[in-house]
């Protein structure tokens, strides 16, 4: 399970480095973060997700 939890802070501290990374280079100004996310969106559509898959709840253990 430390594995498992180190693992998981591993990619949560990548992910938090890449935020801070891109808010950097926006300078922190919200109308650039979101150009620049717009324009991410607008050149790769395929990694957009259109819809969530409905999934069943999971049957209550009793």
């Amino acid at each position: 399970m430390d594995d498992e939890r180190a693992l998981t802070d591993e990619i949560v501290e990548e992910v938090y480095a890449a935020r801070k990374k891109i808010a950097e280079e926006c300078d922190y100004d919200f109308k650039k973060l979101l150009a620049r996310y717009e324009r991410m969106q607008a050149e790769n559509p395929q990694d957009l997700v259109d819809e969530v898959p409905k999934t069943e709840p999971e049957p209550q253990q009793t």
